[in-house]
C-alpha cells in the first residue's frame, strides 16, 4: 500500500514539473481564450509586453491577454501597430 502512496506522489510531482516548464505562448493564449491568467500573473504578462526582446508572436498574445484582463496597455494601440 505504501509503494501506491509513493508512486502516486512521483507522479504528481513529475506532473507539476511538467506543467512548470511549460512555454509561455501556450499560457498566454489559454488566457486569451478563458480570460483568466494561466499559470502568469498580470506583472508578468506586463513584463513580457514591456520587454524589448520579445518576439513578434508572444507580444501579440501578451498585449491580447491583457487586453482580455481588462489591463492598461502602455504604448502605442493595435490599430497603430
Amino acid at each position: 500500500m505504501r509503494w501506491v502512496a509513493a508512486s502516486l506522489a512521483v507522479l504528481l510531482a513529475a506532473c507539476c514539473a511538467a506543467r512548470a516548464e511549460e512555454p509561455v505562448q501556450p499560457r498566454l493564449l489559454r488566457t486569451v481564450q478563458l480570460g483568466a491568467p494561466q499559470g502568469l500573473t498580470d506583472a508578468q504578462i506586463r513584463a513580457i509586453v514591456e520587454d524589448p526582446k520579445t518576439d513578434f508572436a508572444t507580444f501579440f498574445l501578451a498585449r491580447s491577454a491583457l487586453l482580455v484582463l481588462h489591463e492598461e496597455v502602455k504604448g502605442e494601440s493595435f490599430e497603430s501597430l
